[in-house]
């Protein structure tokens, strides 16, 4: 049953059911909402599917809402880079404001996201580190990201931000 919002996400991202003047769209070209749709499946995913036995608790919502801004963060990149390519009437977050104050944008997401490190609990040492890592490598992904990045920028350097995280507490502290 968890998983049903994402289905319905994901089904709206790629089939257009809604419209606007007059024009079919779906959740990937609804205006300002492609960046959201992502992150909120990502989350559930990740954070939600996993964990459902334990919804109850406030640490797993906690979870859901820092990998939410995380993802939201690691789109930027990508919507960066695909700024030339995208029409216009998508209005991504670059688009919309611009690449200066998306990248403004994305370190105060990555801010939430190093703060709510702070109240998880029970506390850890490594799970902070790992979560410090993901916030310095995004961030420096972030502010690095340009319209004309290499192809491998997005799609390997920034999509590898959370397996260092994982590989941070595998490799140094387990």
């Amino acid at each position: 049953w968890v998983l049903v919002p994402s289905l319905f996400i994901t089904i709206g991202y790629a089939i257009p059911f809604f419209k606007i003047n007059d024009r079919l769209c779906s959740l990937r070209t609804y205006p300002s909402i492609k960046i959201f749709s992502i992150a909120l499946v990502w989350s559930i995913h990740t954070v939600i599917f996993p964990l459902q036995e334990q919804l109850y608790d406030p640490q797993v919502w906690l979870l859901f809402i820092q990998r939410f801004f995380l993802v939201i963060v690691l789109t930027i990149p990508f919507d960066i880079r695909d700024m030339s390519m995208d029409s216009p009437f998508l209005q991504t977050l670059p688009q919309k404001i611009g690449v200066l104050n998306s990248k403004k944008t994305g370190v105060f997401y990555l801010t939430l996201f190093l703060f709510l490190s702070f109240l998880k609990q029970p506390f850890s040492t490594y799970v902070l580190l790992s979560d410090i890592i993901i916030f310095v490598s995004s961030l420096i992904f972030l502010v690095l990201a340009s319209e004309y990045q290499s192809k491998y920028y997005a799609s390997f350097w920034v999509e590898s931000v959370p397996v260092l995280g994982i590989a941070v507490i595998y490799f140094f502290f387990l």
